[in-house]
């Protein structure tokens, strides 16, 4: 389990940052363990589980792969034999991002963003709908930072997409930059665009020390 503030530290000596929004910057998953105590007071639904069997469960079901939402709930239900109405719950959870109502979201980065934003250039670049992405960052009270950039790249808006790096043209980077992100698709990003790059593994946000 690493350290953020031995990450913060090794990032710091780059010019420039490149942050990944979801899983990266905060636990995804969150969202998924409050949209389902969210469900179940809105459907009356029994809640059966254990907030640690819960916790663990969709932990399990994240770490695995970049599934998406639809079905990291499938594949909760299956293995606890829960009948949800999964479309239901995707929606529901939508619903949720967009309307800001999963307020008690918060960063592991806070203390260290406010520092690595006042002494180099910190970008922020997620694939993602805009609404859903521009309320998370507002639910992390991102707007105190000085970001130098925020990249949205919304499939609506026909933006391509990262690993491809269009969205870095006209841009002055140096070329000492980093790109921190959890995925595969993180990655290749970083590859393409020349970037050196950090893996933030799932696993250390599960208790992941400041």
């Amino acid at each position: 389990m690493k350290n953020i503030s031995s990450v913060a530290s090794h990032i710091s000596s780059y010019e420039d940052i490149f942050f990944d929004l979801d899983n990266t910057l905060y636990r995804e998953y969150d969202y998924d363990l409050i949209v389902f105590e969210k469900y179940f007071d809105e459907y009356e639904v029994s809640n059966w589980l254990e907030p640690a069997p819960l916790h663990k469960a969709l932990a399990e079901f994240k770490q695995s792969a970049a599934y998406g939402s639809t079905n990291v709930f499938d594949q909760f239900c299956k293995k606890f034999d829960v009948k949800f109405d999964i479309k239901k719950l995707v929606s529901f959870r939508r619903f949720l991002v967009t309307t800001g109502l999963t307020e008690s979201i918060s960063s592991i980065w806070d203390e260290h963003l406010e520092i690595l934003c006042r002494d180099h250039n910190v970008y922020i670049v997620t694939n993602g709908y805009t609404t859903m992405q521009l309320n998370k960052l507002t639910m992390l009270g991102f707007e105190r930072f000085s970001f130098k950039k925020i990249m949205i790249l919304d499939p609506l808006m026909k933006h391509d997409l990262k690993p491809r790096v269009s969205c870095l043209d006209g841009l002055d980077v140096s070329d000492n930059a980093i790109f921190i992100g959890d995925s595969l698709i993180d990655r290749e990003f970083s590859i393409k665009a020349g970037f050196d790059f950090y893996h933030i593994d799932y696993e250390d946000y599960l208790e992941c020390p400041r």
